[in-house]
């Protein structure tokens, strides 16, 4: 219930156009003026579709590292789904030479199930749907008999550990050098959602569920809300109990939380536009490092 499904959401137009910049590699390159053969419409044809994917995975990485709204967090999940589906198929594919099956993962379902309602609430989202998560809207089906799966034996381990060994990660170096902006930005904020403007909103939230029937030990924050619903949706004996749950509390925590998220978005967004111009070389160099990785993992699942 805590984690939704990421939709990708509209991009500020300042970080849009920057992620575009960083794609293409600074300006001064564009097209000369005059008119163009057959072969070189072609080729401005095949040029544009590749800036246009430079352009997506650029803001991906940016909204994923350095989040500001909901919807952006939505955004830069789909990065991180080209990481983890990048590892997973990459791990079964070394398993499959020694005999064993591993599942397989795509970076649109890994992304369809992140998300961080708790500090990044993508509210239009849960308006929309009357829900919480992806997987309240599609709960797996119970297969009654089937039992828990056993643990790995020592053969599958040892080859497990061959695989992790030797299977190299494109994405690795650039998820650090993320991770290194990420943290700086996660300083920044959390102490917007902490300052004493948001807090004064935050009361409004607690007031506001707390009237709808939520107790007051889980009306505080959002995050101790979140949990109170998922106890309320693990209590519910089928998932038309759980979607019942979901359609009675989203509502609530939309219109409860929207004051606060609002002034959330507005600090972050602006405190975001900042971040990003004082960082602007190593975002740079990220976002390039970003699409040589994708390049690559594309190549790799191609061939």
């Amino acid at each position: 219930m805590i984690t939704q499904p990421a939709v990708p959401g509209l991009v500020r137009p300042a970080i849009a156009v920057l992620a575009v910049a960083l794609a293409l590699g600074g300006c001064g390159q564009g097209s000369q003026p005059g008119g163009q053969s057959p072969s070189s419409q072609g080729s401005l044809s095949a040029s544009s579709a590749s800036a246009r994917n430079s352009s997506e995975i650029a803001t991906q990485v940016i909204d994923w590292y350095i989040p500001a709204t909901g919807a952006e967090l939505a955004n830069g999940a789909l990065f991180l789904g080209r990481m983890k589906a990048y590892r997973q198929n990459a791990l079964a594919t070394c398993m499959a030479q020694y005999g064993f099956t591993l599942s397989r993962v795509s970076a649109e379902v890994i992304a369809a199930n992140f998300a961080d309602n708790g500090d990044f609430p993508d509210l239009q989202w849960i308006k929309s749907n009357s829900a919480f998560s992806q997987q309240d809207l599609h709960p797996p089906t119970a297969q009654p008999g089937k039992g828990a799966t056993s643990a790995p034996g020592a053969a599958e381990q040892a080859d497990l550990k061959r695989c992790l060994s030797s299977t190299k990660d494109p994405f690795a170096e650039v998820d650090t050098a993320g991770k290194a902006l990420q943290e700086q930005w996660s300083n920044i904020w959390q102490k917007i959602q902490i300052s004493p403007d948001v807090m004064a909103k935050q009361k409004g939230f607690t007031t506001c569920v707390q009237k709808e029937g939520v107790p007051a030990d889980h009306a505080g924050d959002f995050g101790h809300f979140l949990v109170w619903v998922d106890s309320q949706a693990m209590s519910a004996s089928s998932p038309q109990g759980v979607a019942a749950v979901d359609k009675k509390w989203a509502p609530v925590f939309v219109r409860c939380a929207g004051e606060t998220v609002a002034l959330r978005e507005k600090l972050q967004l602006a405190a975001k536009k900042t971040f990003v111009q004082e960082h602007y070389q190593q975002i740079q160099a990220l976002t390039a490092s970003s699409a040589a990785a994708v390049a690559k993992a594309d190549a790799e699942n191609a061939g």
